[in-house]
């Protein structure tokens, strides 16, 4: 089940249900708090097992850089939660340089006179948005670079298997917590319970297999 559609075709197998007794917008609602459900699970374990890192373009007049305008090696959009580390290339010649993480609240002057500033660069986040000093000596295509942890955006039912960001050897449990639903919905309780003891039981299993990616590889092909 490596795709979202073919989830909820096994879904309606294991439950006798079709798309008029289980409409696609019930499954995708069904789907997506399952969903949740489970990366809630996985970052209690691993808090930084949806990393990334993306860049952007840099220019000499400017020190704020908006998340929406970082391109990520996946080419799927992102909803970035954290940031981890910033480095940047002052010059298209320079190696990246790491950043010093400060705070807008500790700094001594206003942040509009720290564009040329000489002492060691630095940057802070608010909001949405990625403020560094001092600013780059040139313009230079992709001279920032973000590092952080992001929320794997919703499913679609036509999703495929590079958009379900939980290791694909899991993704049964969605299955196993959406029969639940649906058999919840049509008041058949103790079924419903068989599937919710099986959808806890498959998070309390991937939970303990767990590890930091550069251990253990969880994304299997057959």
């Amino acid at each position: 089940m490596d795709t979202t559609n073919q989830i909820t075709t096994y879904v309606r197998r294991r439950t006798f249900s079709n798309s008029v007794s289980y409409p696609n917008a019930d499954a995708l609602i069904d789907l997506n708090v399952r969903y949740r459900r489970v990366i809630t699970a996985i970052t209690s374990k691993v808090q930084d097992f949806f990393w990334t890192w993306g860049s952007s373009d840099t220019t000499t007049t400017q020190n704020e850089y908006t998340i929406d305008t970082f391109t990520f090696g996946d080419t799927f959009e992102r909803d970035i939660i954290s940031i981890d580390s910033v480095a940047v290339k002052f010059r298209a010649s320079n190696d990246y340089y790491k950043l010093n993480k400060g705070a807008f609240s500790a700094l001594d002057f206003d942040f509009s006179n720290y564009t040329d500033w000489a002492g060691d660069p630095f940057y802070f986040v608010n909001d949405t948005s990625i403020f560094i000093a001092p600013n780059p000596l040139e313009n230079v295509t992709g001279g920032l670079r973000i590092y952080g942890n992001y929320r794997p955006l919703d499913l679609t039912l036509s999703d495929s298997t590079a958009e379900i960001k939980i290791p694909l050897l899991y993704t049964y449990i969605l299955a196993e917590g959406m029969c639940a639903d649906y058999w919840m919905s049509q008041g058949k309780y103790e079924e419903a319970n068989v599937f919710e003891a099986r959808f806890e039981q498959g998070i309390e299993k991937m939970v303990k297999s767990l590890s930091i990616r550069d251990r253990e590889i969880m994304s299997y092909n057959y």
